[in-house]
C-alpha cells in the first residue's frame, strides 16, 4: 500500500454534469495510482463513485491537514483548502482571459492542474507562476473501454447528426446558434439538390440540451416546420453507462463547433464509441483533435464571449461559412463513408489513451515527491 497520507478531494459527486464526472475520475485515477483518497461533496451526495481493480476503497467525508485537492473554479477553493498542505487546484476556464480574483486564488495553490494548454495560458497570464501549472487532460469513465461499434448500426440509416449543447445558458459557447442556422440551410438545400436527401427525414440534427427558450426561438426561426432539427430536452445528464448507449445509436457524426472549451469531453466520448466528429480546435479541443479522422472547423481571431462567471470573456471565433464547409465535406458520399471507417479504426486502443489512472500518474508522482514551493 502507499505510504502517502490520505488526500482530501473536494468536488461534486452527486450528479453527472462535467464537474461531477471529472471529480469522480480524478479520485478514481489517483486511487488507482496508489494514492489514498477521501472525497467530500458540499451537499453530501455521492453517486456513481467507482474504483479500478486493486485500488483501495474511496472514503467519503472531510479530513484535516494533509494534501488537499479542489476540483472546480479557483475562487471557491480558498476556504476548503485552508489548512491543507500541499494545496492542489484542478481548475478550468472557458475563456482565454480570467478574472484577477481567479488568478490570485489559483496562485495560492502549490500546484494548479488544468486540462489544456489553452487553459494553462489563461492562468499564467492571470499571474500564476508557470512552474506551478501542470497540464493533465480529462479522461474517460471505464465503461468506455467497451465503447460501441456503430458500423452495423449505420447501415441503411439516415444521416442523423448529434450536437450536445449541455447548458441552458451561454449557448454561444458551444456554437449552438450558428449550428442551427447552418444545419437548417444545408439540409434544406441538400433536400432540393439530391435525391438522397429529398425526404427531410434523411438528414437531421438532434440537439441534446436542457430546455432553452433561446434554442426554441432559433429552431423556430431557421427550421419553422421542424423538418431537420430535433430537440432532445433533458433536465439532467446521462450517467456514463447510459451515455455510451446513447452514443451507440448509430449517429452519422457528432458536431461540436464550440467557441470555448477548457477541454471538451464530448468528442472524446464520441470517438470511443466510433462516432465521427466535426469540431472546432482553437481551444481545449486542441488537446485531443484527431486531424486524420475528424472534420475540423476553421477558427479565427478571438473576440468577446459570455461564459459562466467571467466578465469580459474572450475566445476564438468561427464563421457560418467555415462550419458549412466542414459539414458539406462530411456529407459527401465518399467522404462520409471514409469518416465512418476511420472513426471505427480509431476505436482500438483509444480508451487506453484517455484512462484516468494513466492521466493521473504525473499528479501522483508530484504528491510522492512532497513538492512545495
Amino acid at each position: 500500500m502507499s505510504h502517502l497520507a490520505p488526500v482530501q478531494v473536494y468536488g461534486q459527486f452527486g450528479n453527472y454534469w462535467s464537474n461531477d464526472t471529472v471529480s469522480r475520475g480524478i479520485a478514481a485515477g489517483l486511487s488507482a495510482c496508489g494514492v489514498p483518497v477521501q472525497i467530500w461533496d458540499r451537499e453530501g451526495k455521492y453517486e456513481g463513485i467507482y474504483i479500478y481493480p486493486d485500488s483501495a476503497p474511496i472514503e467519503t467525508g472531510m479530513g484535516n491537514g494533509g494534501a488537499g485537492v479542489y476540483v472546480g473554479y479557483p475562487h471557491f477553493s480558498r476556504d476548503l483548502l485552508r489548512g491543507h498542505s500541499p494545496q492542489i487546484g484542478f481548475f478550468i476556464a472557458e475563456s482565454s482571459v480570467i478574472p484577477r480574483e481567479w488568478g490570485l486564488a489559483a496562485a495560492e495553490c502549490d500546484l494548479v492542474v488544468v486540462p489544456s494548454y489553452w487553459t494553462r495560458a489563461a492562468y499564467v497570464n492571470a499571474g500564476v507562476p508557470a512552474q506551478q501549472v501542470m497540464v493533465v487532460p480529462h479522461g474517460l469513465h471505464p465503461c468506455y473501454r467497451e465503447g460501441y461499434n456503430c458500423k452495423q448500426l449505420l447501415q441503411g440509416r439516415a444521416y442523423n447528426f448529434l450536437h450536445i449543447a449541455g447548458a441552458r445558458d451561454f449557448i454561444a459557447r458551444k456554437g449552438t446558434p450558428t449550428l442551427i442556422e447552418v444545419f437548417a440551410k444545408v439540409a434544406r438545400e441538400e433536400a432540393e439538390r439530391t435525391e438522397e436527401f429529398a425526404q427531410p427525414w434523411n438528414l437531421k440534427l438532434t440537439i441534446r440540451t436542457p430546455p432553452s427558450p433561446e434554442i426554441d426561438q432559433l429552431v423556430n426561426r431557421f427550421d419553422p416546420d421542424h423538418q431537420y432539427i430535433i430537440l432532445d430536452y433533458h433536465d439532467a445528464p446521462l450517467p456514463p453507462e447510459e451515455m455510451t448507449q446513447y452514443l451507440g445509436r448509430g449517429w452519422a457524426g457528432l458536431i461540436q463547433p464550440s467557441r470555448a472549451e477548457a477541454f471538451g469531453m464530448c468528442p472524446v466520448e464520441a470517438r470511443a464509441c466510433s462516432v465521427p466528429v466535426i469540431l472546432t480546435a482553437g481551444h481545449g479541443h486542441t488537446m485531443h483533435v484527431e486531424h486524420t479522422v475528424d472534420e475540423v472547423v476553421e477558427m479565427g481571431a478571438e473576440a468577446s464571449i459570455k461564459v459562466n462567471g467571467i466578465p469580459g470573456g474572450q475566445a476564438p471565433t468561427f464563421t457560418a461559412v467555415s462550419l458549412e464547409a466542414a459539414l458539406r465535406n462530411c456529407l459527401g458520399n465518399e467522404n462520409h463513408e471514409g469518416h465512418i471507417e476511420r472513426a471505427i479504426g480509431l476505436v482500438d486502443g483509444y480508451y487506453n489513451r484517455w484512462a484516468w489512472p494513466k492521466l493521473m500518474l504525473p499528479v501522483a508522482a508530484w504528491l510522492r515527491k512532497g513538492r512545495r514551493r
